[in-house]
Parts: structure tokens; sequence; C-alpha cells
């Protein structure tokens, strides 16, 4: 049975790793609406099991309002994120001013200025160009992913056929 989970785990994290490549930022419009139909049901099953119109309710306009406004509130998080992402950039290289940080040699100096420059690129891209910068991040995402499933059914494959070896011996 373990070995038909390293197969199953492996097709899971490949096909995962396929849909974000696919799916790019579109997957995030999907989960929202399986989240917002999950909590739909969940609410109606609570109206006819449980009899508990309140609870109906509730989770009937949760799953509403996601559903129906799941964007915005992702694109709301987006623009904060990137803003506090430029503003903390910015702070930390003006620290590193203020303390002349300078490394032993050129590249050392450079790569000390690196990591907050990054943050600033990031942040201005989820400001301005948010649905690319997460096509791009999911692609990554899913090319990681899909690798990793790669790799799974690799290691299974090959210890399948070293058990195997083993027991014709």
């Amino acid at each position: 049975m373990e070995k038909i989970n390293k197969y199953i785990s492996a097709a899971i994290m490949m096909v995962i790793g396929l849909l974000l490549i696919i799916l790019k930022g579109g997957i995030i419009g999907i989960l929202l609406t399986a989240l917002g139909v999950a909590l739909i049901v969940m609410g109606i099953l609570d109206a006819v099991q449980r009899k508990d119109v309140v609870r109906c309710v509730i989770k009937c306009v949760i799953g509403a309002v996601i559903i129906l406004g799941g964007w915005l509130f992702v694109a709301v998080i987006l623009f904060i994120l990137g803003a506090l992402l430029v503003v903390v950039g910015v702070l930390w290289i003006v620290k590193l001013v203020q303390r002349h940080t300078k490394g032993e040699n050129l590249l050392a100096t450079i790569t000390a200025y690196i990591v907050p420059a990054l943050y600033i690129l990031i942040g201005v891209c989820l400001f301005f160009n948010q649905s690319a910068f997460m096509d791009v991040m999911f692609i990554i995402a899913g090319v990681i992913i899909l690798v990793d499933g790669i790799v799974q059914l690799v290691n299974a494959i090959k210890e399948d056929n070293a058990g195997s070896g083993k027991k014709g011996e």
C-alpha cells in the first residue's frame, strides 16, 4: 500500500504543478469560487440537517461575498503588500546608506543592497501589475511543484526496482 501512496503523491504533485502552470493566476478565482460554493452548501446542509437557520444564513452570506468580492479582497491585499514591500525596501536602503555599509569588495557591497532592491522591485510589480506578477509567481511555483512530483516518481520507481532485485536473491 505504501508503494501506491508514493505514486499517488507524485501524480498529485505533477497535476497541481501543471494546473498552476496552465491556469496561472486564474487558479485564485477557481479556489475562491470553490470556497464560496462550499460555504453555501455547508450553510444549506446546516439548515436542512440541523435546522439552524442562523448558521445557514451566515455561511451562505459569507460564501456569496467570497464568490462575488473575492478578487477585490485579493487585489486590496496585494496593493497593501506591494506598498509595504516598497516602504521596507526603501527604509532598508536608507539604513544601509546611513551606516555607510560597504563590503570588503564591490561584489560584497552590491550583495548587501540586493535584497532591499528586490523588495522594492517586487513591491512595485505588485502595486502596478498584479496579474502579470501573479502569473509569473504561479508559473514558478508550478514548475517547482511539477519537478518535485517528477523527482518523487523517479524515486518511487527506483525504490521499486531496487526492492524487486532483493526479492529475487
